[in-house]
């Protein structure tokens, strides 16, 4: 799954340089690319500590999806809010700080991730018209 994620990004990546198209091909292929990246360490990297396992493909995750979320706002045409991504995800990464090290709750740090992942895509959606 991992190499078939960052396949495609990288195949994205190829085809916007060669083409020249659409800004928003190179934003997908930066967000698959980390999005494979947060799955190839959830799959082999086992640190000693639980907080860094969490902490490694959390970033990625919300990487890759802020890089979908501004291929869609591209897309669409609208202005993606780098700042308030940025606010979300500082708090999203203390919450799973928390969640992994002082109160560890594998099934609150699943929603929280994935529920910011999509929250991050669902923005552009509020702001078009």
């Amino acid at each position: 799954m991992p190499f078939l994620l960052a396949l495609l990004g990288c195949c994205l990546l190829v085809v916007r340089r060669m083409w020249c198209v659409g800004q928003e091909l190179h934003w997908l292929g930066l967000g698959f690319v980390c999005i494979s990246a947060g799955v190839a360490l959830q799959l082999v990297w086992r640190p000693a500590s639980l907080l860094w396992f969490v902490q490694g493909f959390s970033v990625c995750y919300l990487l890759g999806f802020s890089g979908l979320g501004q291929a869609l706002a591209t897309r669409m045409g609208v202005h993606f809010p780098w700042r308030s991504v940025l606010l979300l995800s500082v708090v999203t990464m203390a919450l799973q700080a928390w969640f992994s090290s002082v109160e560890p709750n594998l099934e609150v740090r699943v929603y929280l991730i994935n529920g910011v992942c999509w929250a991050i895509m669902g923005v552009p959606l509020l702001q078009w018209r």
